[in-house]
Parts: C-alpha cells; structure tokens; sequence
C-alpha cells in the first residue's frame, strides 16, 4: 500500500478510536457501574486530558513541521522527559485540590490519578510518533496508538465485566498498556535507528522555550473544552456531570474528524510556507474552514432528527430535557474546530506566541464565570457561555491570520 494512503488510512482510525475511546469507556460504565461511575469517568478523562497539555507541551506540531531538521530526536526525547515529569507534579496538585476543596471521594480521587497516569503514557508515545510523523511514517505512529488503546479498552472492559469494580479494572488496562507501550516503542527505536540520548542540552532548553506559547495555548484550550466540566464537577453532581459528558461527545467527534483529515497534509503546508508559496496556504486554510462548516451543519442536522434518541439509547440514560443543549453544544464543536485549526496555522508559520494573549483572556473569563453561571442558569447557560467564549476566540485567530499573511505578502 502507498504510504501516503496508509497514513491517511491509520490516521482516520486513530481518530476515531480516540474519539471512541471515552465513549465506550462512559457507556461500558454506566451499564455496569452506573451514572455515578459514568461522572467519575468524565471528569478523569477531562484531568487527564489538560494534564496531558502540559506533558505533550505543544511540541508535536512543531516537531512535525520542523522539516529542516533543525533539532535531534534525541533533543526532542530530553525535552518531553522534563515536561512529563512537570505534568506529573501538576497532576498531584490538581488531584489533591479535588480531594481537598471539591469533595472528592477516596474512590474518586484513585480513579482521576489512574487515569491521568493514562495519559502519562500517551504523552510519552506521543513524541515518537511525532518523529515518526516528521519521517514520513504517520501510518506507524497511527498503528501504535490505536494497537495501544485497543488493549487498553478491551482489557477494561474485560475485568469490569468480570468484576464489576472500575478501580481494578482501569490498574489492569493500565498495566497491560504499559507493557505494550514498551514492546511498540522498543521496535520504534530499532526500526528508526533513533538516538535517545545527547549530551547538550541547549537545543532542549531552545525547545521547551519555543514551544511554551504552544504548552500555554493547548493548555487553555483544552481547559476551554472541558470548562464546563469543571464547573460541574465543583458545584454539581457526578450523575449530572455524566449526562453532560453524553451530549457533549458529538462535539469532539467534529474536532477529531477535522483533525484526522488536516493531520497528513501538515507536512506539506509547512513546506509551502517555507517556500513563500502564500496563496497556496492561504487557499488551503479556506478549503478546510469550509469543511469544518459542512462537518458542523450535517452534525446539527443529525443531532436534530435523531441525537437525543440514539445517545438515550447508547447510554441506556433519559436525555430528553437535554436536547437543546446538546444542539448548541454541536454548534460549539464547530467553533472548537474552528480554533484548533486556526491554533495550528499559527504554530506552522511559527507566529505561536501570538496565542497567548488570546488563549489566556478566554481561559481567565472562563474560570470568572462559570461557576456562577452554571449557579444560575444551569448546564444550559453554561453551553451558551462555552460558544460566546469561542467565538471570541475565532474572531481573534483570524484577525491575527489575516494581518501577519498581509504581513508576509508585501
């Protein structure tokens, strides 16, 4: 098969299986544990994902398009093992505050930590798939993860059905995956021939400076994303905080879907770029911005007709009172799509710095307002927020594309 076709091919099914990973995991739970199980879940996925910001620290989009090869594997591999190490400080703090100030249960406080752990080990596997990304083999990286979440979740849910005990059963999956990871990464190595360790440590110290912006920027944006699960989680109910989680999946499916069919052409974007063909980016961006606007319209139209019914179903939970929300909500992937592409447009014309200002104004309004919001007017003023909050966002990026692509073109 053509490379080329393979990357796309296991890119898509990377996507989805990501996309799948947390709806399978909440529906298997809600059936065999309950909502209260299912709220759990959620708000370990959404930890584990911001988390996970910090870990990946924004570098696989600079590393995928740093086509001149300017810093080593090897510097790339140093750089993640210090931002790791930083996620797992910051998760124990975040964990801590739940237990401590947002009533978390024993029970529940294992269940966040374990599945941040998770996400350790996709921050890890995610720089050697960048490398194998900048290399031309997006189909390998893609293979890895979906082999490693695969396991993960037939395992789990596996030992729950067996057991019926969500703690043992995500340590089993977790230690299956770790094993697993090992074995995937140790034939990566081989096969590429990578170097994991240099001496010098200054190109490390350019990365983690260059990719701050990015850490910030993806950091913000997931805390967007997950806002108000946040918020739910410190003022409301875990049974809640899954109902929530039900109607909001459609929404990263839109995100995920964008993001497996920009992700191969990355490379070459940032060699137009590099080779001052402008039109050709700037035509590019508008293509995918109008593919993000059909995605989003045929998901609304979807969810219209028959979204309530079929993720009542899915989850075996009334969703009735929700649908307005849930309408909303797919409206705000679009917007979230949105962003996450413009995010990245600016990373490969190596413009980041400019998402700071944009990303942290946004994130410090989210965490003024939400939860009085969510206080007043309950998850739907909270949905209605989450769009106003991206949309300003957009409005934002884009200007900043527009005024440095005039810039470029003089």
């Amino acid at each position: 098969m053509d490379i080329q076709r393979a990357a796309f091919i296991w890119n898509m099914f990377a996507g989805l299986t990501s996309a799948l990973e947390s709806v399978l995991f909440s529906m298997i739970v809600t059936r065999w544990i309950g909502l209260s199980g299912a709220g759990m879940v959620t708000i370990g996925f959404a930890a584990g994902n911001l988390m996970a910001t910090i870990g990946k620290y924004g570098v696989r989009t600079f590393q995928v398009t740093d086509s001149k090869e300017e810093y080593a594997f090897a510097s790339y591999l140093c750089a993640r093992i210090v931002t790791i190490g930083l996620m797992a400080a910051v998760s124990v703090i975040y964990i801590l505050n739940g237990y401590g100030n947002n009533g978390y249960s024993v029970y529940k406080t294992i269940v966040v930590a374990m599945l941040c752990l998770k996400f350790v080990i996709e921050a890890l596997d995610d720089v050697f798939a960048g490398e194998c990304q900048r290399r031309g083999r997006l189909d390998a990286a893609s293979r890895i993860f979906v082999i490693r979440s695969v396991h993960f979740m037939a395992v789990f849910a596996g030992v729950l059905f067996w057991s019926r005990h969500l703690v043992f059963s995500i340590g089993c999956a977790l230690t299956v995956s770790i094993f697993l990871e090992f074995f995937l990464l140790k034939t990566v190595i081989s096969v590429m021939e990578l170097t994991l360790w240099k001496q010098d440590f200054r190109p490390v110290r350019e990365i983690l400076a260059k990719c701050f912006p990015l850490c910030l920027s993806a950091f913000c944006f997931f805390y967007l994303t997950n806002a108000p699960k946040y918020a739910i989680d410190a003022v409301m109910s875990d049974e809640v905080q899954a109902c929530y989680s039900f109607i909001a999946f459609p929404v990263f499916a839109i995100e995920l879907l964008n993001n497996f069919i920009y992700q191969p052409s990355l490379v070459r974007l940032a060699d137009d770029w590099n080779q001052k063909h402008y039109r050709s980016v700037w035509q590019r961006i508008h293509r995918q911005l109008l593919m993000i606007f059909g995605l989003t319209s045929m998901a609304v139209c979807g969810g219209y007709l028959c979204g309530i019914p079929v993720l009542s179903a899915v989850f075996a939970t009334d969703l009735t009172d929700y649908k307005k929300e849930m309408l909303i909500l797919l409206c705000g992937g679009g917007l979230l799509a949105v962003i996450g592409y413009l995010s990245v447009i600016l990373v490969t014309t190596r413009h980041a710095v400019f998402l700071i200002s944009g990303y942290a104004a946004v994130s410090v309004l989210s965490s003024l307002l939400y939860k009085d919001v969510m206080i007043s007017y309950g998850v739907e003023g909270g949905v209605i927020l989450y769009c106003l909050l991206c949309l300003a966002l957009i409005l934002y990026e884009y200007t900043v594309t527009v005024v440095i692509f005039r810039k470029e073109c003089r």
